[in-house]
């Protein structure tokens, strides 16, 4: 329950894509610079108290660096320290307040510095960091205005911006929900067998690489259809296509867990089974033996499928578990077809008939 609590925690202040948060950031780093140097020309053209030559090339040295380090942000975002991202979010708006105060100057413009912190919260984090962000800018601006204000012009000008933030974070977050929703989708067609409605090749791989690389003992199952072209070409393509969705029926259901059932292509199918080698043989046998039992929806039909299966052994990667599966399984056709054999091992070849 604690550790859920941090990992929710910890994410809600990681950025949702560091290359596009240093993207947002050097331009507002930029951008609030830039409105800095116009501001201080201004001041010294029309003469204000405290601007003069100095302060204006002071400010463009400023701008200067900050050019610098945001082409340094965008060039490397991936080196940027996890904790600044969110120390940037939460320390704008009170620097903006402080600087403000100091200036004793509360107009539209120096107040508007806070949307800089609400607009990259907004759209680089999750809801509940860019919402604490601008409850924070509003505090921020609830500072300046009766630190520099009148109560009732305070309250006029503190009114307008506390509706006016939120508004900003709503739409911006809104919209990331929009995109963030559409790319599960996509997620979802990419990985999904339009047919069958299995994973895909692509899915298949990640799943078998990520269990692979947490060190768990991981096995595969490759399956296919025996005399598939023959089947077809007699009995037309939508009983091929019938058989391949009862097949990898009966595949998902011998799936368990973290099992990952998929279509590689064609008639071949597979099935990524968390466990060990013994694991891996019974679930092999099981499916082989659901075949045999299966009462096919097409009357005459009793096709029969040949499996190979391989368990993982240390250092292997995913390429190294399908090859012996995929040679199994090739084996087990070279065989005499309609049976299981596992892949070799070193302590010799595992066959299950």
């Amino acid at each position: 329950m604690r550790f859920g609590v941090v990992e929710r925690l910890r994410r809600a202040i990681q950025p949702r894509d560091r290359s596009a948060a240093a993207r947002v950031l050097a331009v507002a780093l930029v951008l609030a610079m830039v409105a800095t140097v116009g501001w201080e020309v201004i001041a010294w053209l029309q003469g204000r108290p405290g601007s003069d030559a100095g302060t204006v090339v002071t400010s463009m040295g400023v701008l200067g660096f900050f050019v610098v380090l945001a082409l340094l942000l965008i060039r490397f975002p991936d080196r940027v320290p996890v904790v600044t991202w969110p120390a940037v979010a939460v320390l704008q708006p009170f620097g903006t307040a402080v600087t403000v105060i100091a200036a004793d100057d509360a107009s539209a413009g120096s107040q508007f510095g806070l949307v800089y912190a609400v607009v990259f919260a907004a759209s680089q984090f999750r809801a509940l960091f860019a919402w604490s962000v601008t409850a924070l800018a509003v505090l921020a601006d609830a500072w300046i205005v009766f630190a520099v204000l009148d109560a009732g012009p305070a309250v006029s000008d503190l009114l307008v911006v506390a509706c006016a933030l939120p508004m900003i974070t709503l739409v911006l977050q809104l919209t990331n929900g929009h995109q963030d929703r559409l790319h599960a989708r996509l997620d979802e067609l990419a990985g999904t067998d339009s047919l069958t409605g299995l994973a895909t090749r692509r899915r298949l791989l990640e799943a078998g690489t990520r269990a692979l690389a947490d060190g768990r003992p991981v096995g595969l199952l490759v399956v296919d259809v025996d005399r598939f072209k023959q089947l077809n070409d007699a009995h037309g393509h939508p009983v091929g296509d019938l058989v391949l969705v009862q097949l990898a029926q009966l595949l998902a259901g011998l799936a368990a867990g973290a099992d990952v059932p998929a279509r590689l292509g064609g008639d071949e199918l597979a099935l990524l089974v968390h466990g060990g080698p013994d694991e891996t043989r019974r679930r092999a046998a099981d499916l082989h033996d659901a075949v045999r039992r299966q009462r096919w929806r097409r009357a005459g039909l009793q096709p029969t499928v040949s499996v190979g299966w391989a368990a993982s052994l240390p250092g292997w990667g995913f390429d190294e578990l399908y090859e012996a599966a995929d040679r199994a399984m090739y084996e087990a056709k070279s065989e005499g077809r309609d049976r299981v054999t596992g892949a070799a091992d070193p302590d010799g070849r595992t066959s299950l008939v």
